[in-house]
């Protein structure tokens, strides 16, 4: 399974506050590194390009003037394979994201039913 980790400050915000792009690196390489630990992840994060890279997993960076829903999508998909181009035309931002929500994982997907949730999670 692969799975994105991409927190705003490090992944894109530089222009922000040097103390919050700092706690931002901190918290992203934390998760990186707790998700390191699972097996079978194939783990990827996104790190400026001004930004040290991610502790842990492959880094994953914004094109010049990309902006972040579309770098999220390209970066979720992952490289093309290679002997394949990609002849069409982009989609809208509408039709890629109801084309990436279809293929999200289950656990992103909200459950139909309130019984589909953990007996711990409902009211008493």
């Amino acid at each position: 399974m692969r799975v994105l980790v991409h927190e705003y400050a490090s992944g894109s915000g530089t222009a922000l506050p040097r103390p919050i792009v700092a706690e931002g690196c901190a918290m992203r390489d934390a998760l990186c590194a707790d998700l390191a630990a699972v097996p079978g992840i194939e783990l990827l994060a996104s790190a400026a390009p001004a930004l040290p890279p991610p502790s842990r997993g492959k880094r994953v960076t914004p094109r010049a003037n990309e902006r972040d829903t579309d770098f999220l999508l390209r970066a979720a998909r992952g490289p093309t394979p290679s002997g394949s181009s990609r002849r069409n035309p982009p989609a809208s931002p509408c039709t890629t994201h109801a084309r990436w929500k279809a293929r999200a994982s289950p656990c992103l997907a909200a459950p139909a039913r309130r019984s589909n949730w953990p007996r711990a999670s409902r009211a008493r």
